[in-house]
């Protein structure tokens, strides 16, 4: 081979090499604002999975409270039925008086 054959094979390497360096450095840049995105992406959810569990939290107290205000509407339930009977039973025990008199 001659010496220009081998001269030009020799700059076609070197725009090859450098082009290949070219676009490694590129590829590392993206590698790296990749590695950035995921590390955002993992301390949001992060912050997602601590929120959820400060509404799941928040959920059991209010299923607590919910359950405490049920036994007392029934508690009040009970009682109102035993005024109420006792009131029907006043109201017949002052008509039977009544009629006796």
């Amino acid at each position: 081979m001659s010496k220009e054959v081998i001269d030009g094979l020799r700059r076609d390497f070197e725009v090859l090499r450098n082009e290949m360096y070219s676009q490694v450095s590129n590829l590392r840049e993206r590698i790296s604002r990749l590695e950035g995105i995921t590390i955002q992406l993992v301390e949001r959810i992060n912050d997602l999975d601590k929120r959820i569990d400060g509404l799941d939290k928040r959920i059991d107290s209010l299923d607590k409270r919910i359950e405490s205000l049920d036994k007392r509407i029934d508690y009040i339930a009970r009682i109102s039925w035993v005024l109420t009977g006792t009131v029907i039973a006043t109201l017949i025990a002052n008509i039977v008086v009544h009629m006796i008199k």
